[in-house]
């Protein structure tokens, strides 16, 4: 793929014309829905699966926290709620005996609350919430045994995070810099790169309510945690609280919870996240980046909490990716890690001494976060899902490769509904490379019988697809299975959980090996006899829409269909815009742009627009700032010029997602109805 310099590609455009452009847009869509959802159901009428209004509506449980004698757990779900018009899912906690039965509501008076936490000595719950939509989010305690909560915590511009102290007096929290007058006096423009809001830490007592800032200007805090004295607290910390910044100087700190002794523990590269003391207080782990171009902090280092030096790698050629990192109650110097192996989720443990790796619970459960454990590490409570429920609450006995008991049923009405069947699918890419995936059948699946298939891909790139639960506004799988497709979900080179080297098997070859990797796939599924490859359509969401960018240009004789939500077209503009800028130039490319504006355009959908027959849907926030939405006009002005059958719909006040429900609704009735033309 030799860049052709005779067609060069890159739009520009100053913010008042955008604007302008995108009210015009608007004009013409009716703010999002332009026809009937009834109407866009019709060419596909499903006789079993799940609905969208149905998928949208499920609900699902997060953050387990166990208490510490292991015998209750407060966790929370995400409710719609009742009122009309662009409403947003609301936390709404809960409180459940480790035996199962009847939960109790926690904080019925707020709006939304998260992020539960018992003290350490069990007498007190403490948790996030708002007590109205537009008010800050503040830190609430509530005594265990009884009913009252008093709101701890005051701040305007709201709290992001917090945690009690070991010995349970006191509370660390993370505020963002409440937001200035500016927006009244009309005074109201920024200096990028020079002005900010810092993420700053506090320690607050928790009889008192004693304040008390940690930390300074020159750092926004993205994560912390106690020490085991309660005297000291480790952070992970950024000099400035944009994106680049913190997936690309994020470095572990320690320091006094008086504000006083700040230290840098050990120079680091690419992102870091979950720093955590080891219960001897001799230790402090993290997970990290292993260079610049590892675009996740995916592995286990470890530095002497006295003596700052070179960190040491604890899962070094580990074929796996972790994502979470904490401390095993009653283990002086080993941590517990969930680990992304392939499809599944794996519990894993390891010393700090040696290294060893043992395994502490591995199931067929996809897990969703980490496990909270009882103060012996006699239990933990997780959160996870399967290919038959998304996420719900268990318990362990023990940590020995325990089993797992589920606690809750957030969605009886999924027993009486037949889903499409869920396997990995193993093939072998063009170099003969082994990947991969999820292959999800419809529900009256019959071997020899060749379907329609559909290619979902997904984001990142560093990302993956796990063998659990597919279904959301943004994943299609479920639906699509409903209406009749096989969908096929592969973990190309670019993905999480097979090693460092995996995750980046993409650097310097965006949309090169990776789609070798997918396009096998595809061609897997015809010689097995599953898949009809006259009727292909392909989707993908962020990266994922790049893919499908890709697919309906440069392979575009492959494809009858495409959706592509929140995508990248032309990565000249991408790059230089987006909100991870030099992450983006250097983590996922590995090559900045401004040496390799050739390579960039080679490997951008719009690049090859003169080859795209594939009718193309796209799906965008207008508050995007990951993949903007400037990119979506772009390969839609492309794809006009060209002739090609195509849809823009701008999804206004969304981000990166949708998170209204009528927008997320559309999404999903919309694309899986694009597919009906296969």
């Amino acid at each position: 793929m030799s860049p052709s310099y005779g067609f060069f590609f890159l739009v520009t455009r100053r913010h008042s014309l955008m604007s302008r452009a995108l009210r015009k847009l608007r004009s013409t869509q009716v703010r999002c829905i332009t026809f009937s959802l009834l109407a866009m159901t019709s060419a596909g009428a499903q006789t079993s699966g799940l609905t969208p209004e149905q998928i949208i509506g499920l609900n699902s449980v997060a953050e387990a926290a166990l208490s510490p004698n292991g015998e209750q757990i407060a966790y929370r779900t995400d409710v719609w709620p009742e009122e009309k018009g662009p409403v947003r899912k609301a936390g709404r906690l809960w409180l459940i005996s480790s035996g199962g039965g009847q939960p109790i509501r926690l904080a019925p008076q707020s709006f939304s609350a998260d992020s539960p936490q018992w003290s350490p000595d069990g007498l007190q719950l403490a948790w996030i919430a708002k007590r109205s939509s537009d008010s800050p989010p503040q830190v609430f305690v509530s005594p265990a045994a009884g009913s009252g909560e008093t709101q701890l915590t005051s701040t305007r511009g709201g709290v992001v995070a917090f945690r009690w102290s070991p010995d349970h007096k006191r509370i660390a929290f993370v505020a963002a810099d409440a937001p200035g007058d500016e927006t009244l006096t009309g005074k109201d423009w920024t200096i990028v790169g020079r002005e900010y809001r810092q993420r700053r830490l506090y320690v607050v007592e928790a009889g008192t309510h004693k304040l008390t800032p940690v930390t300074n200007d020159g750092l926004t805090v993205h994560d912390f945690s106690w020490s085991p004295n309660s005297k000291m607290l480790a952070l992970a910390a950024a000099p400035a609280p944009d994106e680049d910044s913190q997936l690309l100087r994020t470095q572990v700190y320690s320091v006094a919870a008086t504000g006083t002794d700040i230290a840098l523990l050990a120079r680091t590269e690419g992102r870091l996240s979950h720093p955590v003391w080891s219960n001897d207080g001799k230790w402090i782990a993290w997970l990290g980046s292993t260079s610049i171009t590892d675009p996740v902090d995916g592995s286990v280092f470890v530095v002497s909490a006295s003596a700052p030096g070179e960190p040491r790698n604890l899962t070094e050629g580990l074929a796996g990716t972790a994502s979470w990192l904490g401390a095993v109650p009653g283990a002086p110097a080993t941590f517990a890690f969930v680990s992304q192996e392939w499809q599944a989720t794996v519990l894993r443990e390891v010393a700090i001494e040696n290294a060893a790796i043992r395994t502490i619970s591995a199931t067929r459960h996809v897990f969703s976060g980490g496990p909270s454990f009882s103060a012996d590490g006699r239990r933990f409570a997780i959160v996870a899902n399967t290919p038959e429920h998304p996420d719900e609450l268990f318990i362990a006995n023990g940590t020995d490769s325990p089993e797992l008991h589920r606690l809750t049923v957030s969605n009886s009405e999924l027993a009486g509904i037949e889903l499409g069947k869920q396997e990995v699918f193993r093939w072998r890419s063009k170099d003969g490379t082994p990947i991969e995936g999820v292959l999800l059948t419809p529900p009256q699946y019959r071997k020899g019988r060749r379907y329609p298939v559909i290619l979902h891909i997904h984001g990142g790139s560093e990302s993956v697809d796990s063998n659990g639960w597919q279904a959301s506004f943004d994943n299609f799988g479920q639906s699509l299975a409903a209406r009749g497709f096989v969908v096929l979900y592969p973990n190309y080179r670019g993905s999480r959980g097979r090693g460092v080297e995996f995750v980046r098997g993409n650097r310097k070859d965006m949309m090169g090996r990776s789609w070798e990797d997918i396009e096998s796939g595809l061609d897997a599924l015809i010689d097995a006899g599953i898949a009809d490859g006259a009727r292909a359509g392909i989707y993908g969401f962020s990266w994922g829409g790049y893919a499908a960018g890709w697919g309906a240009t440069y392979a575009s004789h492959r494809f009858k269909a495409a959706v592509a939500g929140a995508g990248i077209y032309n990565w000249i503009s991408e790059a230089g815009s987006n909100s991870s800028r030099m992450h983006e130039q250097l983590a996922h490319w590995d090559a900045p742009l401004y040496e390799n504006f050739g390579f960039y355009l080679a490997r951008s959908p719009i690049f090859h627009i003169r080859h795209a027959n594939t009718p193309i849907l796209l799906l965008h926030g207008e508050m995007d700032q990951s993949c903007p939405v400037s990119q979506a006009l772009e390969f839609h002005t492309a794809l006009q010029w060209k002739g090609v059958p195509s849809e823009l719909v701008i999804y206004p006040r969304e981000e990166h997602g949708m998170s209204e429900y009528e927008h997320q609704l559309d999404f999903l009735t919309r694309g899986i109805a694009w597919f009906d033309r296969l």
